[in-house]
């Protein structure tokens, strides 16, 4: 018989949660976040566009390479890395800083999507 933890599927499914929150609903406050930081709305879409750019070129890659160490490690590396950089770009007040936490959590987002779907 196999245990599962009756923790793992909520757990999975707040990542796909705040996975797609952080690219979909970006877009959605787009107006908000060039006003906040004084840019753009052009520049502020470049939170989404970074994001989006770094998990498409990561997407083929990472996962591949992940594969040789344990999963659940690397799920919780994962949603530890994605969920520190989303809160910290909720209170960052440097719109520089902003783009950099916004790349850190999409490297790993391929792997962590992939792991919970």
């Amino acid at each position: 018989m196999i245990k599962t933890n009756p923790l793992l599927l909520p757990t999975l499914m707040l990542g796909v949660f705040a996975l797609l929150s952080m690219e979909l609903g970006m877009m959605g406050v787009l107006p908000i976040v060039a006003e906040v930081y004084n840019v753009s709305v052009a520049d502020a879409g470049w939170v989404v566009s970074i994001f989006a750019l770094i998990v498409a070129l990561v997407a083929p890659i990472l996962p591949p390479l992940l594969t040789k160490y344990d999963a659940k490690k690397v799920l919780l590396t994962c949603l530890l890395v994605f969920s520190v950089s989303s809160f910290l770009a909720a209170f960052c007040t440097n719109f520089i800083v902003l783009l950099n936490l916004a790349r850190n959590s999409s490297v790993f987002s391929p792997y962590l999507l992939r792991l919970c779907l």
